[in-house]
Order: C-alpha cells, then structure tokens, then sequence
C-alpha cells in the first residue's frame, strides 16, 4: 500500500490489476486449463498413450518424497 499510494510506484502491481478485473474469465480459463490436460493424448518414448496430466505429474512432480507432498504440491500447482 506504501509503495502504490504513497510513493506512487505502480509499474509492478499492473499484472495483478489485470488479473483483478478480469477475475471471472481467469478462473473459467484456470478450468478450461485444467480439463485440457485430462483431455490431451500423448504417446511416450516406450509406445504407451497416457494424458498431459499423467506426464507433467510424473516428469514433474513425482520425484518429491513422500508422494503425499509431490500430490500436494501438483494440486497447489494446477488449483483453481
């Protein structure tokens, strides 16, 4: 509040202005989104079809330890 009222520094907070207008089509977007990556074929290295979901979860997510905190972090990750 210091910074945008006071000192009139406003050129970092545009991102977050525009996202706060447009509040409603970013979260039909963040859904859109999210039924994308169940929707997506993808063929891996060894021949095998899987969905963009599986393959960002695996590739990106899967190596934290336990597993509990690598699906907690891709639910953060992709929430809406």
């Amino acid at each position: 509040m210091h910074l945008i009222d006071i000192r009139g520094i406003r050129a970092w907070s545009r991102p977050f202005i525009v996202l706060g207008r447009n509040a409603i089509a970013l979260f039909v977007v963040s859904g859109l989104i999210g039924k994308l990556l169940i929707l997506i074929p993808v063929h891996e290295r060894d021949g095998t079809r899987t969905v963009l979901q599986s393959l960002i979860f695996d590739y990106g997510f899967a190596w934290m330890r336990p597993p509990q905190i690598a699906s907690l972090a891709y639910a953060l990750v992709f929430s809406r």
